[in-house]
């Protein structure tokens, strides 16, 4: 019986750690400003929060727009899709999930510029700054401290939004980070993000 508790306990444990915050869904509820989630499968979800307080604003009418937007924007691009998943008014402002097969397809539906290169090419085109800092402990380190580390791959995204990952971020610079699993963007600076 004992061990029959421990486990339960151990289950429950694991589910928690992993499942609250560890940006492996993006829902409606989690969020509270834009933010987008990058999957391992290059795929991503996008969670945008505006504000919806205007009298005049309709539920139904902004539906209808973001499904001709994405159906325009798939008729246009048969290599890459996206849909809209769902659309929710919560108090005043409206959120909506969009789901792209990839970042290119985000990048370009958004108008923004977002890409993910090895270490190598990264220092090739040089989007590497010259120090980044730490997720875990908010320590500065040289940029030779990413380079020097061909397992990294940098995520270069110039966008306001929250960024999540399925894969660990380890540094970032041009960004605020908010946790361990989140960090914050502006479109007036690129983010770089690493990660592996």
């Amino acid at each position: 019986m004992r061990y029959i508790k421990t486990g339960v306990l151990l289950l429950v444990c694991s589910v928690l750690i992993t499942g609250c915050g560890s940006g492996k869904k993006l829902s409606l509820a989690d969020c509270t400003d834009t933010t987008i989630l990058i999957h391992k499968d290059g795929s991503v979800d996008q969670v945008i929060v505006e504000a919806f307080d205007e009298s005049y604003y309709d539920k139904e009418e902004l539906k209808n727009f973001i499904n001709t937007q994405v159906d325009a924007y798939n008729t246009q691009n048969k290599d890459h899709k996206m849909k809209a998943s769902s659309l929710k008014e919560k108090g005043k402002n409206m959120k909506i999930k969009l789901e792209y097969d990839s970042l290119e397809s985000y990048a370009s539906f958004n108008s923004v510029t977002a890409d993910t290169f090895g270490v190598e090419k990264a220092s090739e085109i040089q989007i590497i700054p010259d120090t980044f800092v730490s997720v875990l402990d908010s320590k500065t380190v040289d940029s030779s401290e990413i380079t020097g580390n061909s397992k990294y791959q940098i995520l270069y995204i110039n966008d306001d939004c929250n960024i999540r990952m399925e894969a660990k971020m380890k540094y970032y610079s041009g960004a605020v980070v908010l946790n361990n699993t989140t960090v914050q963007t502006t479109s007036g600076e690129p983010a770089v993000i690493v990660y592996e």
